[in-house]
């Protein structure tokens, strides 16, 4: 049997031969057709000049890419020829840019092969933490994991823990750590693991399964590894518990996200198609049609805008670099451009718009854009859903050493297991009421990012079917 080196040398060639012959063959089909309309002449000089001529542009156009075909191959070569005898050394290939199967098939043996390190740099790390786990060190290095961590004997009794591992189980005796030694490990797993998945195997075994703990999922990932003597025998085993519920609510929210995104933008994008495609093809429109017509496009244009910058406004967010421009600020100059953006929406509804302000106002040191943005958007989400004829009340009041803006409607209301997630990033309610206004679900996070940035925040409260109100909490300890 030959050894690992060889075997790769032997692979590193058959790929470059494979690649030269795929080369070739291509060119030669390249120089048929150049030369096939010559073969076909009557004329001997004229057929022997277009063969000499096709042979001589293939054999430059051979030496001319051969090292731009070889170089992947190459690149391939060199490092399946480093590839090491000792099994435990460390390989760490490289891809390679290319678009042929080869390549491709290369590329995905690199990453394949790099998650394997770091799986088997993992396996070791936790291995060389249990090896001195009797040590004051290495008993810290394995409490400052995150996943927790179990050893157990043959019989699954519990040797020792891990910090993570004594806070992630639920069970009815104390989860002090000193108390886990000598107990069955299924006493501290959740009630739906079943240890036959895991005594019907000795190799590396993992499952998921979710815990139902104070009224809420945790998504949890157990995994079971065997723990080998000198001689390879299995004498226990290595458990490790992983909470994954931020994971699952992660690709939930991101699942979220992919279709409130498509549908934010394909609505807008529908329609103005819709309207520029009529506006080209119909001759018969009228020039008032014509004007209802760009409204619409400019508006749903407006919409699409809107949406974007929230986009960029949370992924700022997220980063930690959504700033703030702050300068001495008028606040009832602020509130009356404010009221004048959002009236014409309400009176379009028919709605009562009632503003109440004090007689004075102070000049506090702020965003005035931001928050702007954020009364807007509380005020507009007030108009959204309140039905036609409703009414919507604005009050700003100094309260202690707080400025709170204050709105109230008398809209369809916020239900009560709900009223929690109105702040989380591209939620809408289920009721169907709300589904049937346009909205992105981004505003009231970025109103609420916007006050804790001033150092204020943003409250809510509602009732369902009788209104909700939203007050804007900023500290008069900013002004100037």
């Amino acid at each position: 049997m030959p050894a690992r080196s060889e075997t790769s040398s032997v692979t590193a060639s058959n790929l470059t031969l494979r690649l030269l012959t795929l080369h070739v063959a291509a060119v030669g089909a390249a120089l048929l057709l150049a030369v096939g309309p010559f073969l076909l002449t009557s004329d001997p000089s004229i057929r022997a000049a277009g063969v000499a001529s096709g042979l001589l542009v293939s054999v430059l156009l051979v030496l001319m890419s051969l090292p731009a075909v070889l170089r992947p191959s190459n690149r391939i070569r060199r490092q399946l020829a480093a590839f090491p005898d000792d099994p435990e050394a460390v390989w760490d290939p490289q891809p390679v840019n290319g678009r042929t199967s080869v390549e491709a098939g290369w590329n995905r043996l690199v990453a394949a092969a790099r998650n394997w390190h770091l799986l088997t740099q993992l396996e070791r790390q936790i291995g060389e933490s249990l090896d001195g786990a009797a040590g004051n060190v290495h008993s810290q290095a394995l409490d400052a994991l995150k996943e927790g961590v179990a050893i157990t004997d043959s019989d699954n009794l519990l040797l020792a823990v891990n910090s993570a591992f004594a806070s992630l189980c639920v069970c009815e005796h104390e989860c002090e750590q000193s108390s886990f030694k000598g107990r069955p490990i299924e006493e501290c797993l959740p009630d739906d693991v079943d240890l036959g998945q895991f005594r019907a195997v000795s190799r590396p075994v993992t499952i998921d399964v979710d815990q139902l703990v104070d009224g809420e999922i945790r998504h949890m990932q157990i995994a079971r590894r065997p723990r080998l003597n000198e001689s390879g025998q299995i004498e226990g085993h290595v458990w490790t518990l992983r909470d994954m519920t931020q994971q699952h609510l992660a690709e939930e929210a991101r699942e979220q996200f992919v279709a409130s995104a498509t549908h934010e933008l394909r609505t807008p994008l529908a329609s103005i198609r819709a309207y520029a495609e009529t506006l080209a093809t119909s001759e018969n429109i009228d020039r008032e049609q014509q004007k209802r017509f760009f409204n619409t496009i400019q508006s749903e244009a407006s919409r699409l805008g809107r949406f974007i910058d929230d986009l960029l406004d949370v992924s700022r967010m997220q980063a930690g670099s959504l700033s703030l421009d702050c300068h001495e600020t008028d606040i009832a100059r602020l509130i009356t451009e404010t009221v004048e953006k959002i009236r014409p929406t309400m009176d379009q509804k028919q709605q009562t718009f009632d503003v109440e302000l004090p007689s004075k106002l102070p000049h506090l040191n702020i965003d005035k854009g931001k928050i702007s943005a954020a009364l807007v958007n509380l005020l507009g989400n007030a108009s959204k859903y309140t039905p036609d004829g409703g009414r919507i009340s604005f009050r700003v009041v100094t309260s202690g050493q707080n400025l709170e803006f204050t709105v109230t409607d008398t809209g369809i209301g916020i239900a009560p297991e709900e009223l929690s997630q109105v702040f989380e990033r591209f939620f809408r309610s289920d009721d169907d009421r709300v589904h049937e206004v346009s909205g992105s679900g981004l505003g009231l996070t970025l109103t609420q990012e916007i006050a804790r940035l001033h150092g204020g925040d943003v409250l809510a409260d509602s009732q369902l079917n009788k209104g909700s109100t939203f007050r804007l909490v900023l500290p008069l300890t900013t002004g100037v």
